[in-house]
């Protein structure tokens, strides 16, 4: 009977310590990151058809803050566009993270341009998870006041950058 009962402790004990849970398709993403995008497209004022104007190689820094979700392949990601925050949701699929729409309102007083932006980004983790590789389209739309008139323009086009991990608690 004893031998019965350890035969029965060993595989309960060996059942146990193989249990391990598997990780959550989000976990290798989550973290702070810091880069910036690359915004490549065309400029147009819809009042003048004829009117087009390269929008290429227009920067801004960005920094991502992606924590868990309430799903396990889902993502709460808070970007940061200077000094304003933006949160969406995003989804992850495998080494992929399909994010929410990021709206952001671009606004330079010198010119009078106010310009809104809607980024539809995916993220496309690097072999050594060190990196979110990023791309999608984009598009926009706003005005430039001159001399009390103001033109209104739309922009679409392409969206490239790189997203790189901070390590955390340095």
């Amino acid at each position: 009977m004893k031998k019965v009962f350890v035969i029965l402790m060993c595989c309960l004990g060996i059942a146990f310590t193989s249990c391990k849970p598997e990780p959550k398709p989000y976990e290798k993403f989550l973290g702070t990151y810091l880069g910036e995008i690359l915004l490549e497209g065309k400029l147009t004022a819809p009042l003048f058809p004829d009117i087009e104007l390269d929008l290429d190689g227009a920067h801004f820094a960005l920094e991502a803050k992606i924590d868990a979700g309430s799903s396990d392949d889902q993502v709460y990601v808070t970007f940061t566009v200077e000094d304003e925050n933006h949160t969406v949701t995003g989804t992850v699929v495998d080494n992929t993270i399909q994010f929410g729409t990021l709206s952001y309102t671009y606004v330079e007083t010198v010119s009078n341009t106010e310009f809104t932006v809607h980024l539809d980004l995916t993220g496309n983790l690097s072999a050594d998870g060190n990196q979110i590789i990023l791309t999608g389209p984009y598009t926009g739309e706003g005005g430039v006041t001159m001399n009390d008139i103001t033109l209104n323009m739309q922009a679409n086009g392409s969206v490239t950058g790189n997203l790189n991990r901070l390590v955390e608690g340095k």
